[in-house]
């Protein structure tokens, strides 16, 4: 099997419907390697935001006790 040429054969048979060049790369790698799973994988490191119920209320007992208080 070749990767040379996929993506260019994806765009002349679907249109505007093809996969990046890149994905198609990534996901012929993923099957060279036979990782057939298609799911996606939990992203690694830290999240970039948190949300819970805590930080909502510590953020609302801030702007309640100083509502021109600002971000440091």
């Amino acid at each position: 099997m070749n990767i040379q040429g996929l993506p260019c054969s994806f765009g002349a048979n679907l249109g505007n419907q093809t996969l990046s060049e890149r994905t198609v790369v990534n996901g012929f790698h993923e099957f060279q390697r036979a990782n057939f799973n298609v799911e996606d994988a939990a992203p690694s490191g830290r999240p970039r935001t948190t949300v819970s119920q805590q930080t909502i209320d510590t953020v609302q007992a801030i702007v309640k006790n100083d509502p021109h208080s600002t971000y440091e």
